[in-house]
């Protein structure tokens, strides 16, 4: 295995911790709904600023992970993470996104808006509800919020696995 296979499989293993992270269930009251979705930050940043990271096969796996450890419907997660990492990688080719934060970062907020929306969305219709938007909106805040340190993480970890500087 050569090394940057293998620091590509240590980034996925992060990766898949990162969504073991967002259990909804955990029964902590008025937190356990707005933990940071660092799955998405994660993907985000691997897959549709370093579009040659992860790749789909690994975004439907991690998304049937997510499904089964929250309780949603599986291929839900899978779902929003491919439609919506391939509708911004082609965004950022159109755009040609320049390694501007502050560009960076608002498509990381309508990156992280469209999954909460699109989740939301999929899963009242397959319920035959409505749930409550307040959540996903606090949820997006807060994963916003912690995004601005975690893409420094990120950066870190793309230079010393990835040798990207």
């Amino acid at each position: 295995m050569s090394a940057n296979l293998r620091n590509v499989f240590v980034l996925q293993i992060i990766a898949v911790l990162f969504a073991m992270l967002n259990l909804s269930n955990i029964k902590i009251e008025y937190v356990a709904d707005f933990l940071p979705l660092f799955d998405v930050m994660i993907i985000y940043y691997f897959a549709v600023l370093k579009p040659d990271v992860f790749m789909v096969w690994f975004l439907f796996l991690l998304g049937i992970i997510s499904d089964s450890i929250n309780g949603f419907p599986l291929g839900v997660t899978s779902l929003c993470y491919i439609l919506l990492v391939k509708l911004f990688r082609v965004l950022n080719q159109r755009m040609m996104m320049q390694e501007n934060f502050h560009q960076i970062f608002g498509q990381f907020i309508a990156f992280t808006f469209s999954i909460l929306f699109l989740k939301w969305m999929i899963i009242s219709i397959y319920h035959f509800k409505t749930y409550n938007i307040i959540n996903p909106i606090i949820q997006l805040v807060v994963t916003c919020t912690i995004y601005v340190l975690m893409h420094r993480v990120f950066d870190f970890l793309d230079k010393k696995l990835l040798g990207n500087s």
